[in-house]
């Protein structure tokens, strides 16, 4: 593909999302590091405004982190992410949901995916049990990862 291709297209990329309407962090110009669901951090390009994120020689900005899973949901590990970000002097805490919503998917652990988990809390009244389920970990953190 060639480098020049590759950086034309990424600017293209980059224009577009802009005028989308799209916010991101970072830049072409740049790479940022992207916190991953296992505590990594990863040389990233561009990343939504809500993933937690850190320019290269900084640390995360939060010292009491909540992590919360939603109860059942096998793939994330807030474990091993806790302790990486112990790891980065941070003082996470860890915690579960269960919402009621989601009672039907766990019927079928096919069927209790991230997609399929986001699709039934997208409904305003689904929504709002998740924030409402979210306050008592978040009362006392900076931050909350979920």
């Amino acid at each position: 593909m060639g480098a020049e291709d590759c950086l034309t297209l990424a600017r293209e990329a980059e224009r577009l999302l802009t005028e989308s309407g799209v916010a991101m962090y970072g830049s072409i110009e740049r790479n940022h590091l992207r916190l991953t669901p296992f505590g990594l951090l990863a040389p990233s390009w561009l990343s939504a405004p809500e993933v937690p994120s850190a320019n290269y020689g900084e640390v995360l900005p939060w010292k009491k982190i909540a992590i919360v899973n939603i109860e059942g949901f096998l793939d994330f590990y807030p474990e091993i992410l806790a302790e990486r970000l112990r790891g980065m002097g941070a003082e996470p805490s860890l915690g579960s949901l269960g919402l009621p919503a989601l009672n039907r998917l766990r019927e079928n652990p096919s069927e209790f995916r991230s997609i399929n988990i986001a699709n039934v809390l997208n409904s305003p009244e689904n929504f709002k049990q998740l924030a409402e389920g979210l306050k008592k970990f978040a009362e006392n953190s900076d931050a909350l990862f979920l």
